[in-house]
């Protein structure tokens, strides 16, 4: 019968254990899976269930995470000692960063932030364009003029953007 609260994703993430003084816990860390809640992982060091360790895991082109891991079970798997992880402590930017990483097409709390964000941005640029377009019939002609040319660079950057994302 499966006890766990969340579904486990295999992935490849560099995980670094810290003991209370922040110095690295072991030197050997595979990750074997992962979830919001928790990770498994097998290490050169045997832990006891129970004890409270350092994680930091670098997501996200680089990005480390940090949180508090409890030790929740350990067993002995030969030259290696598997460990399951609760994962504590998590703020609500790493918790959208690591669910972002597991499933890269999630949207979040985070992302719907930013997007209002930038669609505010957009509208209150438009609308000061618009003001200043209108408030001299000299600004609308030098705009009229600028146009032609704002379009072509629009269309250099789209495609040095597009370009650089296949790349």
């Amino acid at each position: 019968m499966e006890k766990r609260k969340s579904l486990r994703f295999q992935q490849d993430f560099e995980v670094e254990m810290l003991d209370s003084e922040k110095r690295p816990a072991t030197e050997a860390v595979r990750l074997i899976d992962m979830s919001l809640n928790g990770i498994g992982i097998e290490t050169s060091r045997r832990f006891s269930v129970g004890e409270t360790l350092g994680l930091q895991m670098a997501v996200e082109g680089g990005r480390v995470l940090q949180a508090r891991a409890r030790v929740r079970w350990e067993r002995d798997d030969g030259i290696y000692n598997a460990c399951g992880l609760e994962i504590e402590g998590l703020g609500i930017f790493d918790r959208s960063r690591l669910l972002r990483a597991l499933k890269p097409d999630y949207f979040g709390l985070p992302e719907l932030i930013n997007l209002v964000l930038q669609a505010s941005a957009t509208l209150l640029g438009a609308y000061v364009a618009v003001d200043w377009m209108t408030s001299d019939p000299a600004h609308m002609q030098a705009v009229m003029f600028a146009v032609p040319w704002l379009i072509y660079c629009a269309a250099v950057a789209i495609g040095a953007w597009v370009a650089y994302e296949r790349a």
